[in-house]
């Protein structure tokens, strides 16, 4: 199906589809794990969690906004709900004492973690059925990813389009999924 090729550097097509089949499987692995954990928090601050915890347990406003492909104002309230159920604590920015830096308390670095290491072994699960070849391959193309993205050009870090869930704040090429701005 034509709609399933996205361009390729060689020229040619790739056939998109078992790359999103493949990371839907991981992405669910990772899910179910965090869903297995039958705690309170939601999906959304254990997210910013993970993101506060791989910057070194601590994190401005706007970075994490960016992160999390939200708007400021709603990254603060969400912070200050995870700030109420002592996750995290708010300080100031050493460079600019207006913006808001946010950093994990014992609580949120333990239950980051702990996220963590569930979602780390639900992928060892999901990888250990590949045949050791296959498995080295998917790790080494994952890693060879990671490499040539970050801090490329071709790959800056922008915030996704919104695909029209939240009206007005809709990238221009992005479908309006529910109708004339929702």
């Amino acid at each position: 199906m034509s709609s399933d090729l996205a361009p390729g550097d060689s020229g040619g097509r790739l056939d998109m589809a078992p790359l999103e089949a493949g990371f839907a499987i991981l992405r669910t692995a990772c899910d179910r794990a965090v869903d297995e954990l039958g705690c309170a928090v939601p999906g959304a601050q254990q997210h910013a969690l993970l993101i506060i915890d791989d910057a070194d347990g601590s994190l401005d406003l706007r970075i994490l906004a960016a992160e999390l492909a939200a708007s400021p104002s709603a990254i603060g309230r969400l912070c200050d709900r995870m700030e109420a159920a002592g996750l995290l604590t708010t300080g100031r920015a050493s460079a600019s004492r207006a913006k808001p830096c946010y950093a994990l308390t014992g609580s949120g670095r333990r239950l980051a973690r702990w996220i963590r290491h569930r979602q780390r072994m639900a992928l060892s699960r999901v990888l250990d059925c590949l045949a050791p070849e296959a498995r080295d391959a998917l790790v080494h193309g994952l890693t060879e990813l990671a490499a040539v993205t970050e801090g490329s050009p071709r790959f800056p870090e922008t915030t996704p389009p919104n695909l029209g869930i939240f009206p007005g704040h809709r990238h221009q090429d992005a479908p309006d999924v529910l109708g004339a701005h929702g």
